[in-house]
Protein backbone atom coordinates (compact mmCIF):
# COMPACT_ATOMS: atom_id res chain seq x y z
CA UNK A 1 0.00 0.00 0.00
CA UNK A 2 1.34 3.37 -0.97
CA UNK A 3 1.81 5.88 1.73
CA UNK A 4 0.59 9.75 0.78
CA UNK A 5 2.22 11.21 3.47
CA UNK A 6 5.61 9.91 2.87
CA UNK A 7 5.44 10.73 -0.85
CA UNK A 8 4.34 14.29 0.23
CA UNK A 9 6.90 14.60 2.65
CA UNK A 10 9.70 12.81 0.08
CA UNK A 11 8.27 15.97 -2.78
CA UNK A 12 8.18 18.55 0.69
CA UNK A 13 11.90 17.72 1.10
CA UNK A 14 12.87 17.41 -2.59
CA UNK A 15 11.26 21.26 -3.10
CA UNK A 16 13.30 22.49 -0.29
CA UNK A 17 16.45 20.68 -1.10
CA UNK A 18 16.08 22.37 -4.96
CA UNK A 19 15.08 25.85 -3.28
CA UNK A 20 18.33 25.42 -1.18
CA UNK A 21 20.81 25.14 -3.95
CA UNK A 22 19.05 27.57 -6.34
CA UNK A 23 20.04 30.25 -3.52
CA UNK A 24 23.58 28.48 -2.99
CA UNK A 25 24.43 30.85 -6.32
CA UNK A 26 25.71 33.94 -5.68
CA UNK A 27 24.32 37.02 -8.14
CA UNK A 28 28.48 38.05 -9.41
CA UNK A 29 27.30 41.23 -8.79
CA UNK A 30 27.00 40.84 -5.31
CA UNK A 31 29.93 40.41 -3.20
CA UNK A 32 30.43 37.56 -1.19
CA UNK A 33 30.03 38.08 3.02
CA UNK A 34 33.61 39.40 4.73
CA UNK A 35 35.47 35.85 6.09
CA UNK A 36 34.70 35.62 10.22
CA UNK A 37 37.62 36.95 11.76
CA UNK A 38 40.01 33.52 13.32
CA UNK A 39 39.44 32.86 17.02
CA UNK A 40 42.07 30.31 17.40
CA UNK A 41 45.30 31.90 18.20
CA UNK A 42 48.65 29.76 17.45
CA UNK A 43 49.59 28.28 20.68
CA UNK A 44 53.09 28.16 21.77
CA UNK A 45 55.14 25.44 22.70
CA UNK A 46 55.02 25.16 26.65
CA UNK A 47 56.99 23.54 29.03
CA UNK A 48 56.54 20.27 30.56
CA UNK A 49 57.65 18.55 33.78
CA UNK A 50 58.13 14.78 32.43
CA UNK A 51 61.07 14.14 31.22
CA UNK A 52 61.29 14.36 27.34
CA UNK A 53 60.95 10.37 26.33
CA UNK A 54 63.88 10.64 23.98
CA UNK A 55 66.35 11.82 26.69
CA UNK A 56 64.71 9.83 29.47
CA UNK A 57 66.14 6.35 29.39
CA UNK A 58 69.85 7.70 28.47
CA UNK A 59 72.26 8.77 31.07
CA UNK A 60 73.55 11.88 31.65
CA UNK A 61 76.54 13.80 32.38
CA UNK A 62 77.19 17.25 33.38
CA UNK A 63 79.84 18.32 29.83
CA UNK A 64 80.13 20.73 26.90
CA UNK A 65 79.88 24.25 26.29
CA UNK A 66 76.74 26.90 26.34
CA UNK A 67 75.86 30.16 26.76
CA UNK A 68 72.35 31.96 26.79
CA UNK A 69 73.01 35.22 24.86
CA UNK A 70 68.52 36.73 25.28
CA UNK A 71 66.14 35.68 27.68
CA UNK A 72 63.48 38.56 26.23
CA UNK A 73 66.37 40.87 26.10
CA UNK A 74 69.69 40.92 26.22
CA UNK A 75 71.02 39.19 29.11
CA UNK A 76 72.31 42.19 31.65
CA UNK A 77 72.64 39.69 34.97
CA UNK A 78 72.88 36.53 35.76
CA UNK A 79 69.27 36.64 36.96
CA UNK A 80 66.20 37.34 35.02
CA UNK A 81 62.95 38.48 35.84
CA UNK A 82 59.78 37.50 33.66
CA UNK A 83 55.92 38.01 34.07
CA UNK A 84 54.90 34.57 34.12
CA UNK A 85 52.00 35.64 31.58
CA UNK A 86 54.26 36.77 29.05
CA UNK A 87 56.57 34.23 27.88
CA UNK A 88 60.19 33.65 26.87
CA UNK A 89 62.27 34.37 23.45
CA UNK A 90 65.41 32.53 24.56
CA UNK A 91 68.60 32.37 22.28
CA UNK A 92 71.61 30.82 22.74
CA UNK A 93 74.20 28.07 21.90
CA UNK A 94 75.46 25.11 22.62
CA UNK A 95 77.96 22.43 21.25
CA UNK A 96 80.15 19.48 22.10
CA UNK A 97 83.87 21.18 22.66
CA UNK A 98 85.84 17.44 23.31
CA UNK A 99 84.06 15.71 20.45
CA UNK A 100 84.49 19.09 17.74
CA UNK A 101 80.75 18.59 17.15
CA UNK A 102 77.00 20.31 17.23
CA UNK A 103 74.43 17.51 18.95
CA UNK A 104 71.23 18.04 16.90
CA UNK A 105 68.57 17.96 19.76
CA UNK A 106 68.56 20.46 22.51
CA UNK A 107 66.33 20.98 25.29
CA UNK A 108 65.92 23.76 28.03
CA UNK A 109 65.81 22.70 31.53
CA UNK A 110 64.66 24.61 34.24
CA UNK A 111 65.21 23.23 37.68
CA UNK A 112 64.22 24.75 41.01
CA UNK A 113 64.89 22.73 44.47
CA UNK A 114 63.12 19.38 43.71
CA UNK A 115 61.17 20.34 40.16
CA UNK A 116 62.48 20.53 36.56
CA UNK A 117 60.52 21.06 33.63
CA UNK A 118 61.70 20.79 29.97
CA UNK A 119 61.17 22.43 26.70
CA UNK A 120 62.76 21.08 23.06
CA UNK A 121 64.62 24.40 21.16
CA UNK A 122 65.36 24.63 18.18
CA UNK A 123 68.87 24.66 16.20
CA UNK A 124 69.53 27.94 14.37
CA UNK A 125 72.48 28.36 11.93
CA UNK A 126 73.47 31.61 12.32
CA UNK A 127 76.74 31.72 14.80
CA UNK A 128 79.49 32.43 12.10
CA UNK A 129 81.32 33.87 15.62
CA UNK A 130 81.18 30.49 17.31
CA UNK A 131 83.02 29.16 14.11
CA UNK A 132 85.87 31.73 14.42
CA UNK A 133 86.24 31.70 18.35
CA UNK A 134 86.39 28.33 18.53
CA UNK A 135 88.10 27.72 14.98
CA UNK A 136 85.50 24.92 13.80
CA UNK A 137 83.53 25.72 10.69
CA UNK A 138 80.65 22.93 11.92
CA UNK A 139 80.00 25.46 15.11
CA UNK A 140 78.57 27.62 13.00
CA UNK A 141 75.23 25.44 13.27
CA UNK A 142 75.10 25.34 17.68
CA UNK A 143 72.54 27.98 17.74
CA UNK A 144 69.40 27.38 19.19
CA UNK A 145 66.36 29.64 19.87
CA UNK A 146 62.30 29.14 21.04
CA UNK A 147 59.60 31.20 22.10
CA UNK A 148 57.72 29.40 25.25
CA UNK A 149 54.37 29.94 26.96
CA UNK A 150 55.48 30.27 30.35
CA UNK A 151 52.19 30.39 32.36
CA UNK A 152 51.98 26.81 33.29
CA UNK A 153 55.84 27.25 35.33
CA UNK A 154 55.06 27.82 39.02
CA UNK A 155 56.54 31.49 39.82
CA UNK A 156 59.50 30.90 41.66
CA UNK A 157 63.80 31.06 40.70
CA UNK A 158 64.71 28.99 38.15
CA UNK A 159 68.90 27.72 37.23
CA UNK A 160 68.64 27.15 33.45
CA UNK A 161 70.22 23.98 32.00
CA UNK A 162 70.63 23.29 28.43
CA UNK A 163 70.77 19.53 27.80
CA UNK A 164 72.42 18.42 24.33
CA UNK A 165 71.19 14.74 23.31
CA UNK A 166 73.80 12.66 21.77
CA UNK A 167 73.69 9.08 20.17
CA UNK A 168 74.26 7.63 23.58
CA UNK A 169 74.12 10.13 26.18
CA UNK A 170 73.02 13.45 26.97
CA UNK A 171 75.56 16.40 27.88
CA UNK A 172 73.90 19.04 31.00
CA UNK A 173 75.84 22.12 30.58
CA UNK A 174 74.84 25.01 33.30
CA UNK A 175 74.27 28.44 31.70
CA UNK A 176 75.02 30.21 35.38
CA UNK A 177 71.90 32.05 34.83
CA UNK A 178 68.53 32.22 36.29
CA UNK A 179 65.29 32.95 35.38
CA UNK A 180 62.77 34.40 37.69
CA UNK A 181 59.73 34.12 37.32
CA UNK A 182 56.88 35.98 38.89
CA UNK A 183 53.10 37.37 38.38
Amino acid sequence: MINIRKILGMTSASILLLALVGCSETDSTTAAPAAAPATLEAKLPSFDKVVPESIKSMPSYPDGKCAIDIINNPLKSDITKIKRSEGINIYGWALDDKKGIVPPSVMLQLVMGKESFYATLNRRNDREDLAKAFGKPEFSNAGFGATLDTTLLPVGQYEIFILQKGDESVMVCSTDSKLDVVD
